[in-house]
């Protein structure tokens, strides 16, 4: 069976390769992993050893007479050769002091970036998961340049062998102090292909009572420093530092957290306990129990549900076991779904019930409890009263009713609303002016002034009354004044567009020095004129790019920009200056000028001008900017439209909560060849009639 998972949410199930050495029925084999549900598989662990990769198990990899885990897995991928199988390098027995040679110099990452990329090949693998545990704050700025040293290695392996390119993801912390320490979360976001949040062991013998491995909100009794430590908290302050949802997992265990209580009778969470609670029989490490475990002791346990925090825990002979049941893996996943992530990871498959053998709610049941919420976001998930229900049964909490996901979301992840302002349309006749003071700020989340202009390697504006002189001020600062009605606002200058066509940026892509000079001479007007951003609108590269040699100018340009942007902020403290693109809205110049998965690294946004998909350029008439294609249209007419031109940049690698859609104010207007043959594809001979205001053939504003 093989599952196209192109437009699914990641499902990251981590394989461990001690698992092997359980005995009985835990034994845990490359078999055993589920390829169907799993969308993305990750082999822990390899370890880091001078400048390469080594394995950490003697029968990692095959010899002459024993094949190895590792063709072992890759076997079981052909059941569905979409899975992505990933070597995790790290993990917490083998700790950050390995890494250090790897980060001691730029020629170290390098070496380490190319010696991965062999290891990975010769094994088959599709990618590498980031798992140093974890870097500290002296380690913050190598751990990046190592990120960037492997993914770019990773794409000029790419593009010099004509393979896909590897993957490359981390693995990061749930603690706040481990996050500041060792992480640039927005530039880590720019560069990975996904983050995967390990949401777990938020609670254990460290703390100061008893509490959930991984409980989704916090605890009402909770305070301080207490409150950040469930899921909701940490993917929201992920989010806060400036990692896009799309790319996050939520993580889920598989596994509990168990005490041994200090008075059996005083079982609630937070409550006192001696330390950890008893090995299980077959993982047999004291303070964790796996799923199946649970299931096992359960019995005749007192089950508490903790509403609150989404969780469940059982008390038998003063041990107090917190566990994920079937609902709480369900509304971890849902929450996920409803809000956007991008997916989960699992940690980890053999940890779950993956036989069958105890919990009776067939293989591996948490792990389609999740697939199941996270692939079926539309599905409710229900409220549930805030209030502990204690019941007592044998077995799992299967039968209870499915729990819910997330309430609002914070007033920072609002939907972008991006407005922009003409500078030539202040030049139209008596109602058709349009002046700054005409913006409405309270209903724009960002303002972009169009457009500036290119001469040589600066920018320049386009109208004389653009900046401000002595005696007058200009659309610039008055643009710029409508911060006072709104200062959460953000204007950015637009650069390019239809009237200025490609030619002027010729000098600037010429080469790396221009590009650089360019950048910095962007910066400084900007900051000049109290802009927040720039925003892209080269109509469009495909113009002058024209080899394949030439595409990557555009990338270089808008990388170099960014580099530019961040020292900038660096050096000054200032808030970093927006990189936004104006998209094209159409495949040919989409295929011809964009590397769309690096660009999404990059930008803050992307802009699709999916409107000018018909007009008198054609013999019949057609909407500017239709939702879908119309039932007579056929390829390439039928992807001249929002929806297929949107989902073409998903495709290609752009997170949908990157992208904006755009819509037109103004229609699209024909003469007809008949006039009583009007409907869609009619023919058509020419434009319409300039409007009485804007005076345009072929365009009229909605007021017109």
């Amino acid at each position: 069976m093989t599952i196209d998972f192109s437009d699914a949410s990641r499902i990251v199930c981590y394989f461990t390769n001690w698992s092997q050495y359980r005995s009985g029925e835990a034994k845990f084999l490359p078999a055993n992993i589920d390829m169907i549900r799993c969308t993305h598989v990750m082999y822990a662990y390899a370890k880091p050893e001078g400048l390469n990769i080594k394995p950490t198990q003697p029968n990692d990899e095959s010899t002459p007479r024993v094949e190895g885990l590792y063709s072992r897995l890759m076997k079981v991928r052909r059941k569905n050769p979409n899975v992505k199988v990933l070597l995790s390098v790290g993990g917490r027995k083998v700790g950050p002091k390995p890494f250090a040679p790897v980060v001691k110099s730029e020629d170290a990452m390098s070496t380490f970036a190319k010696n991965v990329i062999s290891f990975l090949r010769k094994r088959q693998f599709d990618g590498l998961d980031m798992a140093w545990e974890y870097p500290e704050d002296s380690d913050k700025s190598k751990f990046q340049n190592l990120m960037e040293e492997i993914m770019k290695a990773f794409e000029r392996e790419a593009s010099r062998t004509g393979k896909e390119r590897l993957l490359l993801s981390v693995a990061v912390p749930p603690f706040k102090s481990q996050i500041d320490d060792g992480y640039d979360v927005e530039d880590l976001s720019r560069t990975v292909d996904f983050m995967s949040i390990r949401s777990f062991d938020f609670h254990g013998d460290w703390s100061s009572g008893v509490g959930f491995n991984s409980p989704l909100y916090a605890h009402p009794d909770e305070s301080g420093e207490e409150t950040q430590h469930n899921v909701d908290w940490v993917a929201r302050y992920y989010v806060s530092l400036g990692a896009p949802k799309s790319l996050l997992n939520i993580g889920i265990p598989t596994y509990a957290r168990t005490f041994t209580l200090k008075d059996p009778d005083r079982h609630s969470v937070g409550s006192p306990f001696r330390g950890k609670g008893r090995a299980g029989p077959l993982t047999k490490e004291a303070g964790i129990l796996a799923y199946f475990e649970v299931c096992n002791i359960m019995g005749e346990s007192e089950v508490i549900k903790v509403a609150s925090q989404r969780n469940y825990y059982a008390v038998q002979d003063g041990q107090w076991v917190g566990f994920e049941g079937v609902e709480s893996v369900n509304a971890k996943a849902c929450y996920a779904a409803q809000n956007g992530y991008g997916g989960i990871l699992i940690w980890s498959s053999d940890l779950d019930d993956f036989e069958d053998t105890e919990c009776k709610q067939g293989v591996d049941p948490l792990l389609k409890a999740a697939h199941e919420a996270i692939n079926d976001p539309s599905s409710e998930c229900e409220e549930e009263e805030d209030e502990p229900i204690t019941t007592k049964r044998r077995g799992t909490t299967s039968t209870t009713p499915r729990p819910e996901t997330i309430t609002e979301a914070p007033v920072s992840d609002y939907y972008r609303t991006i407005c922009y302002f003409t500078n030539w349309s202040q030049f139209r006749k008596g109602k058709g002016k349009f002046l700054p003071e005409n913006i409405n700020p309270n209903l724009c989340s960002h303002i972009i002034y169009a457009s500036a202009k290119l001469e040589r390697l600066d920018l320049q504006p386009v109208e004389e009354n653009e900046d401000s002189t002595e005696s007058k001020e200009g659309m610039y600062a008055q643009v710029i004044k409508l911060k006072e009605k709104n200062p959460n606002i953000k204007v950015l200058l637009s650069v390019g567009g239809s009237y200025l066509g490609s030619d002027p940026f010729k000098p600037v892509v010429e080469s790396l020095e221009d590009m650089s000079l360019f950048a910095s001479n962007v910066a400084s007007f900007l900051r000049k004129r109290e802009f927040d951003g720039l925003d892209m609108d080269w109509q469009y590269p495909a113009d002058i790019l024209t080899t394949p040699e030439d595409k990557p100018k555009f990338q270089h340009l808008m990388e170099e920009l960014m580099k530019e942007f961040e020292r900038e902020a660096k050096k000054t403290s200032k808030t970093r200056l927006m990189l936004t693109l104006a998209g094209a809205p159409d495949k040919e110049n989409i295929d011809k000028s964009y590397y769309l998965a690096n660009l999404s690294r990059i930008v803050d946004f992307i802009t699709i001008m999916s409107f000018d998909l018909h007009g008198a350029w054609e013999d019949v008439v057609g909407f500017n900017s239709p939702l879908y294609s119309h039932p007579d249209e056929q390829d390439p007419a039928s992807q001249l439209c929002v929806d297929w031109i949107a989902k073409y940049y998903v495709s290609l690698g752009a997170p949908k909560e990157l992208l904006n859609i755009g819509i037109a104010t103004y229609g699209r207007s024909f003469k007809l060849k008949d006039p009583e043959k009007h409907t869609v594809l009619s023919a058509a001979i020419g434009k319409g009639n300039a409007g009485p205001i804007t005076e345009e053939e072929g365009i009229m504003a909605y007021f017109e």
